[in-house]
This record gives structure tokens, sequence and C-alpha cells, in this order.
């Protein structure tokens, strides 16, 4: 039992160090320079999200 406390204990060191990396080295991030689709939605709180989508045949 002591393994799966040893992990349980490490694993979420591991996901806040992922996090943080992703953030840190962001690769999508902004506005692209061209793109094919746009979607911009606002929440009632203030929030808001935009996607902007590049399709290349069968893949987005």
């Amino acid at each position: 039992m002591k393994e799966f406390k040893e992990f349980a204990e490490e694993l979420p060191r591991e996901i806040v160090e992922k996090i943080v990396k992703l953030w840190l080295e962001r690769k999508n991030f902004g506005k692209p320079s061209n793109y094919d689709a746009y979607g911009k939605s606002s929440g009632s709180c203030g929030e808001s999200i935009e996607i902007f989508l590049k399709v290349n045949g069968d893949k987005i």
C-alpha cells in the first residue's frame, strides 16, 4: 500500500509542474496570422473565450 500512497502524493505535484510548464511555454496562444474559422463566447460573469481554427483537409 505504501507504493500507492507515494504515487498519490507525487501525482498532484507532477500535474502542477506540467500545468506551469505548459503556461510558460505556450505554443498555441494568441491570434494566428491566418485562420479559417473564428468563434467568441462571453459568459455572464465576464469571462470570455475566443477560438481560431485552421483547417487542412480533414484536420483541424
